[in-house]
C-alpha cells in the first residue's frame, strides 16, 4: 500500500513548493468560504495552481451549490480537482458528471502549462479561441508572455487574446511591438493586417 497525501489550506506559491518537497500528491485550495480557516482569493488560488507540475493534484474547495458555479469557479482557478463542502441537488450532480469529460481534458491542459514550451502554449491559446473561450485563451497567451517575453509569438499572441476580448487597443499595441521582431516576410504581412484591423475596431480572429 502507497499512500497518498494532501497538504490543506495552502496560500502561497512558497507553502505548495514545500509541500511538494515533503512530498505531497495533492494540495487543497480553498477558495470564499461562510466561515472558517484557510480561504484565499480565487486569483491567488490560479496563481498557485498553474505552477504545480502534473500529476500532482490541486484541489479546490469551493462552497458554491449549483453545478453551474461550481464549474465557473473551477475554470476561474486553473484547478484540477473539485472538492464540495455542500451536498447537491442529484440533477446537479448530472451536470458535472456530464461536463467532466471537458473539464478533465481542460485540468489536464492546465497541469500541463508551466512545462509547456513557448508553441505548445501559443497553440492551445489558439485552440482555446477557436472554443470561443476568448478569457480563457488570454490567460494562456498573458502566461506564455511571462515565460517568453519581448518575443514576436507571444505578442501576437496577446494581440489575438486581448482582441477577441474587445480590447482592441491594447491589443494594437501588441501588434506594434511585434512587428519590429517579426521574422520573415509572411509573418510581418500578418502582422500587418492585424495593425489595420485593430485600427479600424475589428477582430482579429
Amino acid at each position: 500500500m502507497n499512500p497518498k497525501i494532501k497538504i490543506c489550506c495552502i496560500s502561497s506559491i512558497a507553502e505548495a513548493n514545500m509541500a511538494l518537497s515533503y512530498g505531497a500528491s495533492a494540495i487543497g485550495l480553498v477558495g470564499k468560504m461562510p466561515s472558517g480557516p484557510g480561504p484565499i482569493e480565487d486569483d491567488l488560488i490560479k496563481s498557485i495552481a498553474i505552477t504545480i507540475p502534473p500529476p500532482i493534484g490541486t484541489f479546490l474547495l469551493t462552497c458554491e451549490t449549483s453545478a453551474e458555479q461550481i464549474i465557473t469557479h473551477h475554470k476561474r482557478t486553473f484547478t484540477n480537482t473539485i472538492q464540495l463542502v455542500d451536498e447537491l441537488p442529484e440533477k446537479d450532480y448530472a451536470v458535472l458528471n456530464k461536463s467532466g469529460r471537458t473539464a478533465e481534458a481542460d485540468a489536464a491542459m492546465k497541469a500541463a502549462m508551466p512545462l509547456a514550451n513557448m508553441q505548445e502554449l501559443h497553440q492551445y491559446g489558439r485552440q482555446l479561441l477557436q472554443q470561443k473561450k476568448a478569457k480563457e485563451a488570454l490567460e494562456v497567451f498573458k502566461l506564455n508572455a511571462q515565460k517568453n517575453p519581448n518575443n514576436f509569438t507571444t505578442y501576437m499572441g496577446l494581440a489575438r487574446g486581448l482582441s477577441a476580448t474587445g480590447d482592441y487597443k491594447t491589443a494594437l499595441k501588441n501588434v506594434q511591438l511585434a512587428l519590429p521582431l517579426a521574422p520573415n516576410k509572411p509573418s510581418k504581412d500578418i502582422a500587418e493586417d492585424m495593425k489595420k484591423k485593430l485600427s479600424e475596431g475589428r477582430d482579429v480572429n
